[in-house]
């Protein structure tokens, strides 16, 4: 029986996951604001003042709390690729800390495509600038055709959004674990 329950706990937890991957959640266009495939130029939101600050602090919020994946890493290669007419970017990624979710595996592969945010911003940088940086990624996986896709946010990692993002991530494990032990109440 013991061994039942043990099969049955790691069939559900391999119908949750491709490849070790946890995707938490189907995509949904509420999620768009946060992952947007693009890149933070501004690391110290300290800087920032007035509305701007806040809805950049609402967003990074919302990066941490719907993220399936986040982590410290570094951006080790950007290019161009072009099929069927369609330009986007592939972005590799090394992982150097993983605060929140799993890694597939390294390096991570992601792809922007010329119609979003960050296109522009990671082609001008493709060859300069970003590379071998420390960065935060956040990451929202979500199966498609039975295809394990994401989108994603890059935020530069600089002391004071160390701080920030490590104080969000302790506090979404908080809640996290309250959910799980049923004590959770939702907003």
């Amino acid at each position: 029986m013991k061994y039942i329950k043990l099969f049955v706990v790691v069939m559900i937890l391999f119908a949750c996951s491709k490849g070790g991957v946890y995707v938490s959640s189907p995509w949904e266009e509420k999620y768009r604001p946060y992952f947007d495939d693009s890149i933070d130029v501004i690391g110290d939101l300290s800087r920032l003042e007035g509305q701007w600050a806040e809805e950049q602090m609402d967003q990074l919020e919302g990066r941490v709390f719907f993220s399936d994946l986040i982590a410290l890493a570094d951006i080790l290669s950007v290019q161009t690729v072009v099929e069927t007419e369609r330009e986007s970017m592939r972005i590799q990624i090394r992982l150097n800390e993983v605060l929140y979710g799993t890694s597939p595996g390294e390096p991570i592969e992601i792809t922007c495509e010329n119609d979003q945010p960050g296109f522009e911003m990671f082609k001008k940088h493709e060859q300069e600038g970003m590379l071998n940086k420390p960065y935060y990624v956040f990451i929202k996986w979500y199966e498609e055709d039975n295809e394990l896709l994401n989108h994603f946010h890059f935020t530069i990692a600089d002391p004071s959004m160390d701080v920030l993002v490590r104080t969000l991530v302790e506090k979404r494990l908080a809640e996290d674990k309250k959910k799980k032990e049923g004590r959770y109440r939702s907003r």
